[in-house]
């Protein structure tokens, strides 16, 4: 789950695989280095399906307020993420490999025994699975992973931040990919302009955010639009 505050103050909770959806628009229109293969883009647009159940009702703190993806508890969430990468893999291996590559990176900044275990797990998986891999996969592995850590990134931009505000702590000097090092900037409370322009035409996508009740049910939903442009 996503949380943020909205340009009124008011709580907002957007499910992760919507907010996949937006990198997955991106990942159709990129030519920044050329145009993605069918299995990259794959990966993009589901490397947030284990969130599908978790994020069918928000799981709320001790202070009544929903867990986000940065503190949902741990136990829960890599149980997800290893069983949404098992069906990842399913449809294509290399993209299986490649978001089990990006959620250990993440669960790599972590310290604690379940972190542990988990990049341990993906670290096997991907053993298991680089056999599968074609040469030229292979070759391309660590480029296209840092490239759908890229088009995450950008898309938490878009769904993190108050539209229209810089309100999320992250990324603010800009997004790294390789040597290149891309800004983010909100041109109105919709539009957001990427420099230098990585994209074949602009991407407009419309995604779902939601209050909550004391039980944690999502429901109050409100449209949002955001268009990346050049």
């Amino acid at each position: 789950m996503i949380t943020r505050r909205d340009e009124n103050g008011r709580m907002e909770c957007i499910r992760q695989h919507d907010h996949a959806w937006i990198s997955g628009a991106l990942a159709e229109a990129w030519q920044f280095d050329g145009a993605l293969d069918d299995e990259v883009r794959f990966a993009v647009a589901y490397h947030d399906i284990a969130w599908i159940g978790l994020d069918h009702a928000a799981r709320l703190a001790e202070d009544g307020s929903p867990h986000s993806f940065l503190d949902h508890p741990l136990e829960q969430k890599y149980a997800a993420c290893r069983a949404g990468i098992d069906l990842i893999e399913t449809g294509s291996p290399y993209a299986g490999y490649l978001c089990s590559a990006h959620h250990q990176r993440l669960a790599g900044y972590l310290d604690d025994e379940r972190s542990l275990a988990y990049v341990a797990h993906e670290a096997a998986r991907q053993e298991r699975l680089a056999p599968q891999l074609s040469p030229d996969q292979r070759r391309r592995a660590a480029g296209d992973t840092a490239l759908l850590r890229l088009l995450d990134a950008l898309s938490l931009f878009a769904c993190c931040n108050t539209p229209g505000q810089v309100t999320w702590s992250f990324h603010r000097d800009g997004f790294a990919y390789g040597d290149t090092t891309f800004e983010a900037r909100w041109l109105d409370a919709v539009r957001i302009r990427l420099t230098p322009n990585p994209l074949a035409g602009a991407v407009a996508c419309r995604y779902p955010a939601f209050s909550w009740d004391a039980s944690g049910r999502l429901d109050d939903l409100v449209e949002h639009e955001v268009v990346f442009v050049g």
